[in-house]
């Protein structure tokens, strides 16, 4: 992420990061729910619900010139 961070940083014009939902890491009861990521990776309904709405909420933050 830290790289994705840095190429969206230097081109501001064209690129944005999107992150992810900050429950992954601050929240222990989610980051470590099966529900959430089945497989301790992908993300079954609950954690794709997580995704979408925290991916949601920063694509439609982003101005449009």
């Amino acid at each position: 992420n830290d790289l994705l961070r840095q190429v969206a940083a230097a081109n501001p014009a064209t690129t944005t990061f999107v992150a992810g939902p900050p429950e992954y890491c601050a929240d222990p009861a989610i980051a470590a729910s099966l529900g959430h990521r089945w497989d301790g990776v992908h993300a079954y309904k609950p954690g794709a619900k997580l995704t979408f709405e925290a991916a949601a909420a920063a694509l439609l933050a982003i101005p449009v010139p």
